[in-house]
């Protein structure tokens, strides 16, 4: 699913899907992962016992079909007493060795014989066993949940020991089909019950807002965003994105680089063997070619590039590992809870005045220096600046676009950080307008309470809210907020 934020609308989904979304309908996919019941085929045995086995199999089925009360129990009961009567009669017939050579023989048999006590006990013991299952399915129904062992419980009580291979292999299978009809989570006392496929990401909300100049009014929004699910083709796997716009054409900036920035990515995944061992390594490659082409493209797309361009932090997940790579300043961080809750920072601020973002500036011939005041005093963040004239004067080291700042050492290569998931709570990517006041470890701290209501859409308006609070009161102006918050599994 693609999500141009540069509309204003306030959009709270409960799972990222690769298709548009309609009105009220739920963005979670059906998990395609989930085990589906099957029916385990029989051994076939010799001719004695073929109609035992043709029995066993109408149990199967009806099992499989639901084992829909008393309708199904009659069926049943009509079934085992017309075929008892034949097949328990004619191996008495062979016991004592009186093998009939006719149709009308075994006709005779039926009719004269009596169903010997031992075939009369395996009978009893499918009965028993298939008003286990019933019981236990109905029980799930009610409940939905998983009793711990109650499975184990239904096919090992010590009163139930089978008697013959058609009895051991129905049991294997009911509990078989048991253990699939009842999903939980694998624990020691659970062995046997299936694991679901589980999404990384479980909730997530997004909401977007335009700045106010400072005449009051309000101005383009430049910011966008982008979430896909199953980028590349590759199960559980996702690309989150946010750019922010600047300059004159700063949203036509975004606007592009949110369309053709996921496609690129989306191709380079499909078109590149990445193995286990290697993956790490083909990833960054992958976005690092992402951006350049995307870069390339936008030079030819015919925006005026020459004072506008626009920062952007993509987040690709791949089960539960994440690249996270970033150009300006846009930001990604985790809300982690191990021993307290922490920070953990899925992107750096790439700032003018950073050494290694300097050095670079200045050896293509640019300089970076703050406005300053009447007495020369440095007025808001280091900027970029040509040698001998003072344009563009942009606030950040690396960006799309941004033609003549990149005379001077600007670049749109991304820095790339690898991120393993484990005991992260939730995601906060946003553009600069939620952190130019607002420190990390509040807006950690602030979410964590919108986490535990699992309130994603809260946590969104909260942060928005707290964020055009800080503008006008530090500001003139109010910059473009755009922020999503992601609750993880």
């Amino acid at each position: 699913m693609k999500i141009n934020s540069a509309s204003q609308q306030k959009l709270t989904m409960n799972r990222p899907q690769t298709t548009p979304q309609k009105a009220g309908q739920s963005p979670i996919k059906k998990n395609k992962y989930l085990v589906q019941s099957g029916v385990s085929s029989l051994a076939k045995t010799d001719n004695k016992v073929s109609k035992s086995t043709a029995f066993s199999h109408d149990l199967i089925s009806l099992i499989k079909n639901g084992g829909n009360g008393h309708h199904n129990s009659q069926q049943l009961d009509r079934k085992q007493n017309s075929r008892s009567k034949q097949f328990l009669d004619i191996n008495e017939a062979n016991l004592k060795k009186i093998r009939p050579n006719s149709r009308q023989q075994i006709q005779h048999l039926v009719k004269s014989k009596k169903p010997d006590s031992n075939l009369k006990y395996h009978d009893d013991l499918i009965q028993k066993q298939y008003q286990k299952l019933l019981d236990l399915q109905k029980q799930h129904q009610q409940t939905h949940k998983s009793p711990p062992q109650i499975h184990n419980r239904a096919m090992s009580n010590g009163d139930l020991k089978p008697t013959s291979d058609i009895a051991n292999k129905l049991i294997e299978y009911i509990k078989k089909q048991s253990a699939k009809k009842i999903k939980g989570y694998r624990s020691i006392s659970n062995p046997d019950i299936i694991v679901t496929d589980r999404r990384l990401i479980s909730k997530y909300a997004v909401k977007t807002q335009a700045g106010m100049l400072h005449t009051k009014q309000e101005k383009v929004n430049q910011d966008s965003y982008a979430i896909h699910e199953g980028i590349g083709n590759i199960d559980n796997s996702y690309l989150i994105q946010v750019s922010d716009g600047h300059g004159v054409n700063g949203h036509e900036v975004a606007q592009f680089v949110q369309e053709r920035l996921p496609i690129i990515i989306d191709q380079l995944l499909k078109s590149h063997k990445i193995g286990k061992n290697d993956q790490d390594m083909m990833i960054q490659v992958i976005l690092r070619q992402a951006f350049e082409r995307t870069t390339k493209e936008l030079y030819t797309s015919g925006i005026d590039i020459t004072f506008s361009g626009a920062t952007t932090v993509c987040l690709l997940i791949i089960e539960h590992v994440g690249w996270c790579a970033n150009i300006g300043d846009s930001r990604a961080i985790l809300g982690r809870q191990k021993d307290g809750l922490h920070v953990v920072e899925l992107s750096h601020d790439q700032k003018p005045d950073l050494p290694k973002e300097e050095k670079r500036i200045i050896q293509n011939g640019g300089r970076v220096q703050a406005y300053s005041d009447e007495e020369g005093n440095p007025i808001g963040p280091a900027r970029v600046w040509l040698l001998d004239e003072n344009i563009p004067g942009l606030a950040m080291s690396r960006s799309f676009g941004d033609y003549v700042a990149a005379q001077v050492g600007v670049i749109s290569i991304p820095e790339i950080i690898k991120h393993t998931f484990q005991n992260d709570k939730f995601l906060i990517m946003a553009s600069d307008g939620i952190w130019e006041f607002l420190d990390n470890k509040w807006i950690v701290e602030v979410v964590y309470g919108y986490y535990l209501k699992n309130d994603a859409e809260g946590a969104v308006e909260r942060l928005v809210h707290e964020a055009t609070e800080a503008w006008k009161k530090e500001d003139e102006v109010i910059d473009d907020i755009t922020c999503i918050v992601a609750f993880l599994n």
